[in-house]
């Protein structure tokens, strides 16, 4: 599963890469370092920044013989910008990540060919950081696919 996993991961990678700043998008998430894939508590870079987190897998009986359903459970969370220093703006930044955030998964229900299906659900806020001070409108994306999997593989 490693493998598939991993594939399923680094395209969900690739889809928030593609979230540019242009048409729909507000943020710019397709530059070099832009978005990670460790938990982290606060962006080792400037917003915005995004990180994606394998959550959970669930393997589970499917109703086809000889396979396993595996839902796999990812979080994105978003460092948005704001257009100015108040709750106001941040929280507004926060939404257009939100919003950028679910377009990008949106983007592709299939990832490429590799799951049955991508499901997104998310919230806004406005995050603090004790250490700085610094003030984050944040963005927090669950993102649920699955797919099949053939036993004995």
């Amino acid at each position: 599963m490693s493998a598939t996993l991993n594939a399923i991961h680094t395209a969900l990678i690739s889809q928030i890469q593609g979230v540019n700043g242009s048409g729909a998008y507000t943020h710019d998430l397709s530059g070099t370092g832009r978005v990670g894939r460790v938990r982290v508590a606060s962006p080792p870079i400037g917003p915005p920044y995004a990180t994606i987190v394998v959550d959970e897998v669930i393997s589970s009986n499917d109703v086809v013989l000889g396979t396993y359903r595996r839902d796999c459970i990812f979080t994105i969370v978003g460092w948005a910008t704001a257009g100015a220093d108040t709750d106001t703006a941040r929280e507004q930044g926060a939404i257009n990540m939100l919003d950028d955030l679910l377009r990008a998964v949106e983007s592709d229900r299939t990832l490429g060919g590799r799951v049955y299906d991508v499901i997104g659900s998310g919230r806004s806020f406005n995050g603090f950081d004790p250490e700085t001070g610094a003030q984050y409108p944040i963005a927090v994306v669950r993102v649920e696919t699955w797919l099949r999997v053939n036993t004995g593989v």
